[in-house]
């Protein structure tokens, strides 16, 4: 019984990341210790660049492991692909804040896809990729965006059980328009701010085809308590 009431919980959890703007954030220190912020006082810029370099390349070894790719020479280019998009995202982000852009609801800010800066940067992300399948590209986009697409996805076919073909595929290429811009946005948050913006155009198509997205995720939350409730119960 511990583990049905293990399952309904993460349910809950799930579900709640369709309509919440944002993946829980965990709680932060009100300050450091003073030995720690004086060690990160002393560091130069040469060593927190070298810090950051490292921490770029093992993001991107993680991910060329994905692909299980036989050839040195590609492995390399993905490596150096990725490390340089990282950067360039960064860069633009810290360079240009005031091209960024919100959506209603989310306070982290977004590149605007329509942007000439933020289409070439992406450009040059598919360039490097080039010498993949398509098959292995999504796989590195899944990466980049912390694989929110089939996890949002599941999420729809919870909350909307008896989706048509039609729905599936509509809320399958919102998603995939999501996924497409978000490995252009920063960080975890930026990232589900972008999905959010999609997800938003899903629940209204939703709404125009005669569903109530409101009252669909109201009973699929209550079902879920209720569940949830009669797990804790048999569990005493």
């Amino acid at each position: 019984m511990k583990k049905t009431f293990f399952i309904l919980s993460c349910a809950i959890t799930a579900s709640a990341i369709i309509a919440q703007p944002s993946f829980a954030k965990s709680k932060k220190p009100a300050s450091e210790p003073a030995t720690q912020s004086a060690t990160k006082a002393e560091k130069t810029p040469e060593q927190i660049d070298a810090q950051y370099t490292e921490s770029l390349n093992k993001r991107a070894d993680k991910i060329v492991d994905a692909l299980n790719l036989t050839d040195n020479a590609a492995k390399s280019k993905v490596h150096d692909t990725l490390v340089d998009h990282w950067r360039s995202v960064k860069a633009y982000h810290d360079e240009h804040p005031d091209k960024l852009v919100t959506v209603e609801g989310m306070k982290a800010k977004i590149p605007d896809p329509a942007d000439p800066d933020v289409k070439a940067i992406h450009a040059k992300l598919l360039a490097g990729l080039s010498s993949l399948s398509p098959e292995q590209v999504t796989v590195v986009k899944d990466e980049l965006t912390i694989g929110k697409l089939a996890f949002t996805y599941k999420g729809y076919e919870s909350i909307v059980p008896d989706m048509s073909d039609a729905d599936k595929a509509f809320v399958r290429q919102q998603l995939t328009l999501a996924r497409e811009e978000a490995v252009d946005a920063r960080d975890t948050d930026a990232k589900s701010a972008v999905f959010k913006k999609y997800k938003k155009v899903i629940q209204q198509y939703f709404n125009d085809h005669g569903r109530n997205w409101d009252q669909m995720y109201k009973d699929y939350t209550n079902k879920l308590k209720a569940q949830k409730a009669a797990a804790t119960q048999a569990a005493d």
